[in-house]
């Protein structure tokens, strides 16, 4: 839900006010899913729940944007595909 808008999230997140919020909101998450004692660190607790951090989340679905938005080759549109992720044009 986070990476929804992913591009501009990505501009947002150059700024580490923005970035420190998304990563509190993440370690939250994280030691709830690990259940872990609250003063586990971010990065412990992304390693401990399994879950990748949400910046690194963010670019990635970025780049797969930008891949789609300025491919015209039909094997790129193929090999996105298969990630799962759908063009905006498509969803419609």
């Amino acid at each position: 839900m986070i990476t929804y808008g992913a591009p501009i999230w990505e501009e947002a997140l150059r700024k580490q006010k923005k970035l420190n919020k998304l990563k509190r909101v993440q370690r939250i998450i994280n030691v709830t899913i690990a259940k872990a004692y609250k003063t586990l660190s971010y990065e412990a607790s992304c390693v401990i729940a399994g879950i990748k951090p949400i910046a690194k989340s963010i670019s990635e679905t970025a780049q797969i944007y930008r891949a789609i938005r300025s491919s015209t080759d039909a094997s790129t549109h193929h090999l996105i595909r298969r990630t799962g992720l759908t063009q905006p044009k498509e969803s419609l």
